[in-house]
């Protein structure tokens, strides 16, 4: 049965209803989570969902957390500090746990992080969802026909079944119009959500096509059967889901979707059922005209701060270094779902139509940002500026970064007269997209989004095209850009990010250290108008037992490593660890706060899925107080130096705790350069000792101070306690597994000299 909370009165019944010719399940979609990876993780808490997904402020909710390896819980942690939890009762499960959640009543609405803390540590993070609307929680299926009722104006928590369509039924009167909301990906879940709406007579009347968004007005009175599943009819606990049958506003876009850090200044919302506001001109993807309201909003001083859970939401990987807040609508119905709206570096100013043409190019004075829509279809955008002789100017456009489905195309060209005053153009620069990803296979940050550095060289009128090579079929307002012609302002944000194994495996791995174990970061600098300046990386907060925790990333350099490492007598610790960076910009110290990237969902090689990422609020460790690491590193603790071309030799210790009968390959990992060409060394099984050699003429580094690390893959047999049987004697029992499971090495530091400098003796 279907149990209710707050004041819903309607009682809830949960009917599953099967569609034959629709239910097909191939095999790889029902693989279960825990059995997919081809490769092995010892023991470490790991979430793979919270449910319910979220609840109503001001009230208690009773929540079970499904996972890996949930022995011993310690507590259930929130990143906002209005929710609080409390362990349910005692329980043997190391795969889910139960705890008393209650939120906060000042507790804003918006997307949190909850983590488990246990005996392996503390968990990776998933998503809590804090609401203003009643709230109810589906409950196990029931052979009683007919389909769940469902209350307009309430939120229902729920999870799909694989090959099932979950039904609801509700009255609706003539006119009335709903807007049913089913948010999955952006609380964590593997669900693609697939909306139905059938009349009472069983025919479909209306479907969503774009995202889980229905906005549907009754013809006529009757009762109406919502149909919900996922889009591969996949299911399972990682496939949850928060249905809302709305009567409350529904934000499309924002427009500016940009305003200056620490200013306020008006904004116009384009949406549904916003209050007090009048119809636009303008239409979303699913062919709805969009009502319009103006509002006034204060935005954020700081433009480098990190990201809130709900602007990391939306901005996704790709928009990971753009600066940026979420912002929602409070209304007496409730409040909206958030948009995305940047801070911008430079005066803004608004697309000015008809600027269709050549003709009716925009005249522009740069240093400026524009923010436009490609709004009709097939829209395309002239501008127009002048630069004066030697003139440098960063030309970028912003859309893709913002979250939306685009592909911009920017055309740059010199405008001239010939000797009759005959305009002609001549093509300067096809702005190219940002293919290189530097995040690596966890976390990707290549975008479609474009830049590039004008150097007018003889000044003159420049002209630039931007229009948008996907969505040439239909409308949609909320395909906005940001267009940025600006003075060098050298600046650089920094993405502290997971590190993918060996075949670009990418696990579900939370930040756990045994004794004697290391923790590899990968370091992304994302360099802004030409910064070529070296970073310092260091991360506090750290206890005194940890190795690492600080490295340089060069001059013109892009991709680091920063290695945490436990010492074989470390204290069991669990905590926050804040990253920054330090730099010169303008002959000034600046320090910016790394952004932290998480996986949510791994990749899988067996279905060729890739890892799922998104921002973290922050960077959460643990350390184990008993377990040593089955594999450890022994490098000296001390930079090696070698001249650009030459080589090095790196001597490297292993100690094993665990029977190994294969041979141990070796490699240098962390930078790429290492990793596209750097050689391994074999370590016999009886071998404790070795030395592996790095050849600068194959790898290709430039001068400059480099942090890396050691890395290998070895099977290795651990325990593991077993989820209970019901019998008493099976309490506490474990199992002895055997799997490929990664080891890494403490940072290893190289000075990598100029060839005409000889190396300090």
């Amino acid at each position: 049965m279907l149990w209710q909370k707050d004041d819903l009165k309607t009682p809830f019944r949960h009917v599953r209803r099967i569609n034959p010719a629709r239910c097909f399940a191939p095999a790889f979609v029902i693989l279960a989570f825990l059995v997919a990876p081809a490769f092995a993780q010892l023991p470490a808490a790991r979430l793979t969902a919270v449910f319910p997904p979220g609840g109503r402020a001001g009230t208690s909710v009773d929540l079970t957390v499904t996972g890996v390896d949930l022995d011993g819980a310690t507590e259930l942690r929130f990143s906002q500090p209005g929710i609080t939890a409390k362990a349910a009762g005692e329980s043997d499960s190391t795969t889910d746990r139960k705890f008393t959640v209650i939120i906060g009543p000042d507790v804003p609405v918006g997307g949190y992080e909850a983590r488990f803390v246990g005996t392996y540590g503390i968990s990776n993070s998933r998503t809590f969802v804090v609401g203003d609307q009643p709230e109810a929680i589906r409950g196990p299926a029931t052979d009683k026909p007919g389909a769940t009722p469902l209350v307009v104006g309430s939120v229902v928590s729920a999870r799909c079944a694989a090959g099932v369509i979950d039904s609801y039924s509700l009255e609706l009167k003539s006119g009335q119009r709903i807007l049913f909301d089913c948010a999955a990906r952006a609380i964590d879940s593997k669900m693609v959500p697939i909306l139905t709406l059938l009349d009472s007579g069983s025919r479909e009347v209306d479907r969503s096509r774009h995202g889980g968004l229905l906005d549907f007005t009754a013809p006529t009175d009757g009762n109406y059967t919502l149909q919900v599943h996922d889009l591969l009819y996949r299911g399972g606990p990682e496939y949850f889901y928060r249905l809302s049958a709305g009567i409350g506003p529904h934000l499309d876009a924002v427009f500016p979707p940009a305003g200056q850090p620490g200013t306020k200044a008006k904004y116009t919302l384009y949406g549904r059922n916003l209050p007090g506001g009048t119809k636009s001109e303008f239409r979303a993807a699913d062919g709805k005209t969009l009502d319009q309201l103006d509002v006034e909003i204060e935005l954020p001083a700081d433009p480098s701060a990190p990201q809130r859970l709900d602007a990391a939401a939306l901005a996704g990987t790709t928009g990971a270094a753009t600066d940026a807040i979420a912002y929602r609508l409070a209304s007496g119905t409730g409040s909206s779902n958030p948009v995305l709206i940047g801070l911008v570096r430079s005066p803004l100013l608004t697309e000015q139509e008809p600027n269709d043409k050549p003709e009716q190019a925009q005249k522009l004075s740069p240093p400026c940002e524009v923010a436009g829509r490609f709004y009709p279809r097939g829209d395309q955008d002239y501008f127009t500026f002048d630069a004066a002789k030697g003139d440098v100017y960063w030309i970028e456009v912003f859309s893709e970064r913002l979250g939306l489905p685009t592909d911009p195309y920017v055309l740059v060209q010199k405008v001239t007269k010939n000797d009759k005053g005959v305009e002609q153009a001549s093509d300067v620069q096809e702005l190219a997209a940002v293919e290189t990803n530097a995040g690596g296979p966890a976390f990707r940050t290549s975008t479609r989004d474009a830049a590039y550095r004008l150097e007018s060289k003889d000044g003159g009128t420049y002209r630039l095209l931007v229009r948008d090579l996907f969505n040439t079929a239909h409308d949609n307002a909320a395909l906005v850009y940001r267009l940025s012609i600006r003075k060098e302002q050298p600046d650089f944000r920094i993405l502290a990010v997971p590190v993918a194994g060996q075949n670009n495996e990418v696990p579900l791995s939370p930040p756990y250290l045994r004794k004697g174990g290391a923790l590899p970061l990968r370091l992304v600098v994302v360099r802004q108008d030409g910064f070529n300046g070296e970073v310092r990386v260091e991360a506090e907060g750290l206890p005194g037992d940890i190795k690492g925790g600080g490295t340089t990333i060069p001059a013109g350099e892009s991709i680091g490593s920063l290695v945490l490492a436990a010492g074989d007598n470390a204290a069991g610790w669990c905590g926050p660890v804040r990253i920054v960076a330090h730099a010169k910009l303008n002959d000034q110290d600046v320090t910016r706060e790394a952004r932290i990237g998480a996986v949510v969902w791994p990749s899988n090689q067996n279905t060729q899925e890739p890892a799922i990422s998104r921002l973290a609020q922050d960077f959460s460790l643990a350390i184990s107080g008993d377990e040593k690491e089955p594999l450890a590193f022994d490098v000296a603790d001390k930079p090696y130096e070698v001249t650009a071309g030459g080589k090095v030799q790196i001597a490297v210790k292993v100690r094993r705790d665990t029977q190994m009968k294969a041979p141990l390959k070796v490699r240098a990992g962390g930078l790429s350069a290492m990793n596209n060409n750097g050689k391994e060394m074999t370590l016999s099984p009886e071998a404790s000792e070795g030395t592996l050699e790095i050849d600068l003429s194959q790898q290709k580094l430039s001068p400059g101070t480099y942090t890396f690390f050691l890395q290998t893959q070895a099977p290795v047999k651990y325990e593991r306690n077993e989820p209970p049987s019901g019998d008493k004697k099976d309490k506490g029992k474990k199992s002895t597994r055997e799997g490929q499971v990664s080891f890494y090495s403490p940072p290893i530091t190289l000075k990598v000299l100029p060839k005409d400098k000889e190396k300090d003796k």
